[in-house]
């Protein structure tokens, strides 16, 4: 599900977080009840993890691979989106410009529902990088997106590959993470048969994805 990249994304593209994965995902001392807080689906700052880029095998185009934020007690909206594609453009393997869609949606239990409910797409047209570089994209959502108290988070992202379902292909970067934050959904439409990043022996990680959150 996951492929090498040449690594040349900068250090800048790794500090998104400030809370994420299993640590405590409450707002920092200095922040009121209705502050937004950063959110991520890892711990701490981003530690690259190989194989460095989510990466679909030419089988999977057209999947969805989903990062899990864990729940929190409290209600809230997400109201802007960060994430990090990655660049292999040298070899042919993944360009971070091909347009492609992005979808939220939460739910209760440890891994993604078979089909989405109240999920919330976006269109991320194709906006191609400098060469060599790895694509920073940043999104504020035009209406916040719900997130019941107790339910996880996802955002997934559309795998999507070349023309003629060839390479290059939709990558992201990866940190590690927790099991349990990194998902593939099997099949480009539902119901989907998810599975984790490690289950394809791979180490536990994570997109490099954060989100603009505010408890509600």
């Amino acid at each position: 599900a996951c492929g090498d990249d040449d690594g040349s994304s900068g250090p800048a593209d790794r500090e998104m977080g400030v809370d994420g994965g299993d640590a405590d995902m409450d707002a920092s001392a200095d922040a009121g009840p209705m502050d937004p807080v950063t959110l991520t689906p890892y711990a701490g700052a981003c530690t690259p993890v190989a194989p460095f880029a989510g990466v679909p095998a030419l089988e999977e185009c057209g999947h969805w691979s989903a990062a899990r934020f864990a729940p929190r007690t409290a209600a809230g909206e997400v109201l802007a989106l960060r994430y990090v594609l990655n660049d292999d453009t040298d070899s042919g393997f993944s360009d971070p410009g091909l347009a492609h869609r992005i979808r939220f949606f939460s739910a209760t239990g440890d891994a993604p529902p078979a089909r989405f409910s109240g999920a919330l797409t976006l269109d991320v047209p194709n906006a191609p990088a400098p060469p060599g570089m790895d694509r920073a994209v940043e999104l504020t959502l035009d209406e916040p997106f719900l997130v019941p108290a107790g339910e996880a988070l996802y955002v997934a992202f559309e795998m999507v590959c070349s023309p003629g379902r060839t390479y290059p292909a939709l990558g992201v970067d990866l940190c590690g993470s927790a099991p349990g934050t990194y998902w593939w959904s099997q099949a480009s439409g539902e119901p989907y048969d998810w599975l984790t990043h490690e289950s394809f022996g791979f180490e536990p990680a994570a997109p490099l994805v954060s989100v603009t959150f505010r408890e509600r």
